[in-house]
């Protein structure tokens, strides 16, 4: 599983969460499940439980891009360190 996703999915999420909340981007990171092009499933698949988590421990969502970028990349970092 990846732990780092790619700057160019950070910003297309970012963009798609037009609501700018964590459930939000729960929804926008669904959507791009099992698609053909787009964000890779493995991305997708390691986001969902991330942002759930991110999610439940109440984190704010960030207000800028490269906030934004740190906080699931450090999450998933974590979740499938060795």
């Amino acid at each position: 599983m990846p732990a780092h996703v790619p700057e160019s999915d950070i910003r297309q999420l970012r963009r798609e969460n037009t609501g700018h909340y964590w459930s939000g981007l729960l929804k926008v990171v669904d959507s791009h499940r099992n698609q053909a092009r787009g964000i890779e499933n493995a991305t997708v698949e390691m986001l969902i439980p991330v942002v759930g988590q991110i999610e439940q421990f109440g984190t704010a969502y960030p207000g800028s891009e490269p906030e934004f970028a740190k906080i699931p990349n450090r999450s998933s970092a974590k979740r499938y360190a060795a």
